[in-house]
């Protein structure tokens, strides 16, 4: 069972992302949060396997600045981090904060399941120069 939390500032998108991976057996979403500010807080009570984080967070803590914080403290803990933006520099910025995927939101359901997926069997899964994801 892959714990996961959930972080992202459009609850719409959150409970999406809850009902999403609901029925999927071997994913159990243990937390969901629209504030960055709870993370820390979720890994210690849940202790998730993963955390799949929004960048761009409306209390202006990104998901960039929380994934370095995470890493140093939760060394076990996988990070994939996602969004809306197609800005190339935040692909860079999350590989330089330790992130362990990187995933555009217009991603399909099944493209998000075999992110998370991948990323627990130690593969890291970033999008290449077309928009398609890599995996290595």
């Amino acid at each position: 069972m892959i714990k996961i939390v959930i972080v992202d500032d459009q609850k719409i998108l959150l409970d999406g992302f809850v009902k999403l991976f609901a029925p999927v057996e071997d994913f159990q979403v243990v937390g969901s949060a629209t504030l960055s500010d709870l993370v820390d807080v979720y890994c210690y009570q849940k202790a998730p396997d993963l955390v799949l984080m929004d960048i761009c967070m409306e209390n202006k803590i990104t998901g960039i600045e929380v994934t370095r914080r995470l890493k140093e403290k939760y060394k076990s803990l996988k990070i994939v981090l996602m969004t809306g933006f197609p800005e190339w520099t935040f692909v860079e910025k999350a590989r330089a904060a330790g992130a362990d995927s990187f995933i555009y939101k217009d991603g399909s359901a099944e493209e998000f399941i075999s992110c998370i997926r991948d990323t627990m069997a130690g593969k890291h899964v970033y999008p290449q120069g077309s928009g398609k994801h890599n995996t290595f």
